[in-house]
């Protein structure tokens, strides 16, 4: 692209240059008389010692077929106003050019780079003199009376726009003519080695692209448009805005450009595209501004309202956009140029009129009143008195020409452009060198535009940095009033901040952004679809990556927590996903009911067990002076019999929904009970032992083990020093309510302890006093039939320990209702083992075999015991 521009403005001036040959004109048209009407017409000039050029758009567009321009452009003549106010306080300045006067010779281009470049040539082409100074040569133009300037400048303002400065730069270059613009932002022009002549007051597109894509950013607009004029300024610039917006995410769906020579086809094509995408709120119009407003105006006709427009810094704070409807233009936000106001500046703008003006200056100043008061060409203005009495009457007409858009940088543009001659010429604070040659000034000039600082309007020590000047933009509110628009700051860029933190947003109360939205306080949504709430997953077009996309909502049991998710995802274990599937949430914990077949069976076996129990407890009561009753002991059975009973509380329990009580009062009561049937086990064959093995019986019945009281006191402290074990150590070790997730995602609760302690206490107490039991057992297997309960004794412990083992691993192994199953049915086997295993055949004998439940028969069986032991002895 940029061998094409630089192949095509060479084209051009090669072509300009043929047509001046042939015409001997250092214009673009085909006569003298032509040529005369076009240049009195659109130049103005004043003489000086040094001559400066200047390029403005002091109308809006140049008809190369009636050479003629159409309307006044207010900040063409704002910036023409402002290089002959610079001018004017350089030549007050006695410090700066000490004895030299400037001079200017300020051209209008009428925002055509084809004029812009004939008088390009004018200012670049040598002359006839050979040796031609610095001083000033005037030739009489007969025709006119006036006085021409034929002195080539030393240096050129301007241009404008950045395809009128690509144009005459790279003519410029071959003449090393030195040109300064005050508002071309083309990163082109940054190329040193096309343009090493070329100097500019405002920064690059690079910069301003930065601008666009940080406040898209910053309002989070992530589906916008971008139209641009079919320009070299219009085209980088949206180069820079897609590449820099791809980054960060943003789409750009309408990327248009319209024609700069005959847009309103292209304008009205883009339009409809717009109206055809209410989604894009946002759009980013790149241009100048006599296009902006022609633009804005054809989306006025056709009702392209209500959108945010985004303004390059072209037309951002134009006073033109007074004529727009607010529906279309209101709420846009602005980059425009920082740029400190001058004061004497604005003052000599409200002083001027056509009576303190010169006389060459005068017609654009006429055209802009005729303009503005609308007052037709036939009536005469010539009158000073009737223009003064008029402007007094009409004041407001001035009030467009007040400082703004880029008026300081004209005059930063001037004021460096004086201070490098000032330094080429070797001024002191007398005088300065005025034997150099023009070709001579023009080649020193621009090393020392590289070097220069000057205190500047736009910055307080404004320089070139290879051939730019650094970036500060202001953002602005176009912000509708009764009568026109506010033009409000409420922002900050600035390139010189740490990277990421270039854009500062105000957000006082003074500085309140306004929308073009039915709510203007509220942040205008543009994106191609609404956000994808949580619950959703986002899916994107293929064919419009990252900027459209479908909103799919989440499979089940997965879900979304965030806007825009790209994917759903699974809730753990444990968990289930909400009905807005948004959230996981803790599943219920599915709790044993009475209906369940695993509590049903279970209740019927404890109900049997302890129905068995029972039965034989009321039996040990009504036989309880039986000689088979009696040898139990009483007061043992009762005791070990009210320990089963109370073992079968624990699997009830169990059952309940769980808490710490619950767990902790289980363990308990289980170790109450196998303590109560353990101690009376070891008790009574104990007590066994000592009646039949000693050789004094009469001793034993002394002993405290004999009585029903001493019985008792012992069983009790044996329990009491379990339970208190027990006790002690599950306050050191609480027990919690843990949970257990199934394969099939249920949830139940089990007791979990935070140790191990406590069961591996309870559990060895069990296995030593098992050991214990048999031991004794074993000793009292000699014992006679009625009161030999030693193979009972045997078999219910060996069965307490199967019980335990088998609890052991299915307790540590298994979770959930696994575990709580064969707790449960484990301890109420253990329960009904001891029962069956002890009591079973007493009750056969108490029920079937009376005849052995007799004294008489258990007098003969301890005679028989007695004489054994002495025929063994």
């Amino acid at each position: 692209a940029n061998m094409i521009s630089s192949i095509a403005v060479r084209s051009l001036w090669i072509g300009l240059c043929l047509i001046n040959l042939a015409y001997n004109l250092p214009g673009i048209v085909g006569s003298n008389d032509v040529k005369r009407s076009i240049d009195i017409q659109n130049q103005t000039y004043q003489n000086g010692d040094i001559i400066l050029g200047g390029l403005f758009d002091i109308h809006d567009l140049y008809d190369p077929d009636s050479n003629r321009c159409s309307s006044v452009n207010t900040r063409g003549l704002q910036y023409a106003q402002a290089m002959i106010y610079a001018i004017q306080s350089i030549n007050n300045n006695p410090h700066l050019l000490p004895n030299i006067q400037l001079g200017y010779h300020l051209m209008d281009t009428c925002s055509s780079s084809q004029l812009a470049l004939s008088y390009a040539i004018q200012y670049a082409q040598p002359s006839s003199q050979k040796d031609q100074r610095c001083s000033t040569m005037l030739e009489k133009d007969k025709s006119q009376g006036d006085v021409i300037n034929t002195t080539q400048p030393c240096i050129v303002v301007g241009a404008r726009t950045s395809e009128q400065s690509i144009a005459v730069a790279t003519l410029f270059n071959q003449y090393n003519l030195a040109q300064v613009s005050y508002a071309s932002t083309s990163r082109i022009l940054s190329n040193r080695v096309r343009f090493a002549t070329f100097f500019r007051t405002v920064p690059s597109d690079v910069n301003q692209a930065k601008v666009f894509v940080d406040l898209l950013s910053y309002f989070d607009w992530r589906y916008v448009a971008a139209v641009a004029a079919d320009d070299i300024y219009g085209q980088f610039l949206i180069n820079s805005l897609t590449a820099l917006a791809a980054q960060r995410g943003i789409c750009i769906p309408v990327q248009r450009s319209f024609s700069t020579t005959k847009p309103s086809a292209d304008m009205k094509d883009i339009i409809d595209t717009l109206l055809d995408h209410p989604q894009l709120q946002v759009i980013v119009l790149i241009c100048s501004e006599y296009q902006a407003i022609q633009f804005l105006k054809q989306a006025e006709k056709y009702n392209l309202t209500g959108r945010t427009f985004i303004a390059s810094d072209g037309w951002g704070d134009s006073p033109q956009l007074n004529s727009i409807h607010r529906d279309v233009i209101g709420g846009a936000l602005g980059i425009v140029l920082d740029q400190g106001l001058s004061s004497d500046f604005q003052s000599y703008l409200q002083r001027l009129d056509v009576c303190n003006t010169s006389r060459r200056d005068q017609s654009w100043l006429i055209n802009y009143w005729r303009q503005q008061l609308k007052i037709d060409h036939n009536v005469s203005v010539h009158d000073c008195y009737n223009r003064q009495n008029w402007l007094k009457n009409n004041s407001q007409i001035l009030q467009s020409l007040l400082a703004d858009g880029k008026s300081g940088y004209v005059i930063d543009s001037v004021f460096a452009a004086a201070h490098a001659i000032h330094q080429a010429l070797e001024c002191d604070d007398h005088q300065c060198r005025l034997d150099l040659s023009l070709t001579d000034l023009r080649l020193q000039i621009i090393p020392w535009l590289q070097n220069i600082t000057v205190n500047g309007i736009t910055n307080p020590a404004f320089q070139f940095d290879r051939g730019n000047s650094q970036g500060i933009y202001t953002i602005i509110n176009v912000q509708p009033q009764l009568n026109g628009y506010n033009f409000i700051p409420v922002g900050l860029w600035n390139n010189s901040e740490i990277s990421g933190q270039e854009l500062l947003i105000l957000h006082d109360t003074n500085r309140h952004i306004v929308w073009n939205n039915l709510n203007n306080s509220q942040i205008p949504l543009s994106q191609c679809h609404s956000d994808c709430p949580p619950g959703t997953y986002i899916s994107f077009h293929k064919s419009q990556r990252s900027c459209c996309w479908d909103c799919f909502p989440c499979p089940s049991n997965t879900i979304s927590n965030v806007s825009n998710s790209p994917a759903c995802y699974s809730c753990p274990w444990g968990t289930t996903a909400n009905e807005q599937l948004s959230q996981c949430q803790d599943v219920e914990i599915t709790y044993l009911k009475i209906n369940d077949p695993v509590v049903i069976t279970l209740l019927a076996v404890v109900s049997l067990c302890a129905t068995i129990t029972l039965t034989v407890w009321i039996c040990m009561i009504v036989y309880r002076k039986t000689p088979i009753v009696r040898a139990a002991h009483r007061l043992l059975t009762h005791i070990l019999l009210f320990g089963v009973m109370i073992a079968y509380i624990v699997p009830i329990l169990l059952i309940l929904p769980l808490t710490s009580t619950i767990c902790s009062l289980a363990l308990l009561l289980f170790s109450f009970s196998c303590t109560c049937v353990l101690a009376s086990i070891m008790a009574k064959t104990q007590l066994m032992l000592g009646l039949f093995n000693v050789r004094n019986p009469s001793a034993i019945r002394q002993s405290l083990l004999y009585k029903s009281c001493g019985q008792f006191i012992i069983v009790s402290v044996l329990i009491i020093m379990v339970v208190a074990t027990v006790g002690i150590t599950l306050l050191l070790y609480p027990v919690t309510v843990g949970k257990y997730v199934s394969t099939d995602n249920q949830v139940y609760t089990y007791c979990k302890a935070t140790t191990k302690t406590p069961f591996v206490v309870l559990l060895s107490g069990l296995f030593i006093g098992n050991i214990i039991c048999i031991g004794l057992a074993y000793r009292a297997r000699k014992l006679p039939s009625n009161f030999n309960e030693a193979k009972h004794i045997f078999i219910t412990c060996l069965a307490m320990c199967m019980t335990l083992l088998y609890l052991v691993p299915f307790y540590f192994a298994t979770t959930g209702l696994a575990s709580t199953a064969a707790v449960s049915f484990g301890i109420t086997g253990f329960a009904i083992v001891v029962v069956l295993c002890l009591y079973s055949y007493k009750i056969y004998l108490i029920i079937a075999r009376p005849d052995l439940n007799t004294r008489r028969s258990t007098r003969r069986t301890v005679s028989h015991y007695s004489f054994s032991q002495k025929v063994i002895k």
